[in-house]
């Protein structure tokens, strides 16, 4: 399985209406972005991934949130208390974290950006190369999505993520529509292109 690691920026805190634990949410895979990824043997390529690339993935697998890719940190099921969907962007997700003391201690270490990645883990079902002068590229076109991640450890710098609630009865920051309208603007022009 390969993993995929992202920065998540812009945190926020925002009423959860349940009043247990908190709610995060953000993008955990962009589209149609290239970055660089060494692999095992030190050779860098760029990589990207196209719309639609987990689309199989998210109507057949059970898919998971853990903390630092650690399947005994597990903080959520897909439709139990998470939600994942393809949108524009890319893999957009919430969680509603359990009241648990993992989830306490996550969301206070995103709430002050101490821990501000995310990643994925994924088996490659379909996929493109091309080799050039200027490097080679990779497309990933179909992936078996098994689990997104919370984590310290950043790789490609263009997803997002923010703590939505902590306690009940904190105030909505309407900063994060205005920021989600720009992280959409900024990346549309890429949407179908394939630019790098």
């Amino acid at each position: 399985m390969e993993q995929r690691t992202f920065q998540i920026r812009n945190l926020q805190v925002r009423d959860n209406s349940s009043g247990k634990g908190a709610t995060i949410g953000g993008y955990a895979a962009v589209f149609n972005q290239y970055t660089t990824i060494r692999d095992r043997w030190g050779d860098e390529f760029q990589e990207q991934i196209v719309p639609g690339a987990f689309e199989e993935a998210l109507e057949n697998n059970s898919i998971l949130a853990l903390y630092n890719h650690d399947w005994s940190n597990v903080l959520a099921r897909k439709d139990v208390n998470m939600t994942l969907q393809e949108d524009d962007v890319g893999l957009k997700f919430e969680i509603n974290l359990p009241d648990t003391q993992l989830s306490r201690d996550l969301s206070q270490l995103m709430a002050e950006g101490i821990v501000n990645q995310c990643s994925f883990g994924a088996y490659v079902k379909k996929n493109e190369w091309k080799f050039t002068e200027d490097g080679d590229f990779r497309i990933l076109q179909e992936l078996d999505l098994r689990e997104i991640t919370i984590t310290p450890i950043p790789a490609y710098p263009q997803t997002n993520a923010e703590v939505r609630s902590v306690k009940g009865d904190q105030p909505v920051d309407k900063n994060w529509e205005k920021r989600k309208q720009e992280i959409i603007n900024k990346y549309s022009k890429y949407t179908n292109k394939g630019d790098m």
